[in-house]
């Protein structure tokens, strides 16, 4: 069984936890448990899970790593839950709830993949006219005045995008 702070966070993860979704994880792992397993490189570079890896980490739980070529699909039983328990339906609303608050880095996602790739996996942009000219896309993205100036509010917590 490998030790939780061995595996390695993803350093091009795709995906954006907000503090709502952060909260939201740690919630379903505290109420219902460990629903689902996270997906890791032969390296122990976090693939998928990064989120549910970082609250996990914080509650403390043990990971057990099973290995894998891809070749066949791992499912995981839950002993404790059967089909009307409440708590299992908690999960099953807890599982596919948190992927809803959280979002794509779709920055890094453009960076990675091209246009054409994009579009075989569906995924629509949150922009209307998309470059076909990357490099220009992202020309003075990393100049100051181009990025977002974010505070939090100091009555409710919540990030406000200035």
């Amino acid at each position: 069984m490998k030790v939780m702070a061995e595996l390695k966070y993803d350093p091009r993860n795709y995906r954006i936890h907000t503090d709502k979704n952060k909260r939201l994880i740690k919630k379903s792992l505290e109420d219902c448990g460990a629903g689902r397993s996270i997906l890791l490189d032969k390296n122990d570079v976090i693939i998928a899970g990064n989120g549910v890896y970082e609250q996990a980490l914080e509650l403390g739980l043990k990971v057990r790593v099973v290995e894998s070529d891809g070749n066949e699909l791992i499912a995981i039983r839950r002993t404790d839950l059967s089909t009307e328990d409440e708590k299992r339906k908690l999960l099953a609303l807890a599982d596919n709830h948190t992927s809803d608050t959280s979002m794509f880095d779709f920055v890094a996602v453009v960076e990675d993949f091209g246009i054409d790739e994009l579009g075989d996996w569906e995924l629509e942009l949150p922009f209307d006219d998309i470059p076909t000219d990357v490099d220009r896309f992202f020309e003075g993205a990393d100049k100051v005045e181009n990025k977002r100036k974010t505070m939090i509010c100091p009555h409710c917590g919540r990030e406000i995008e200035l």
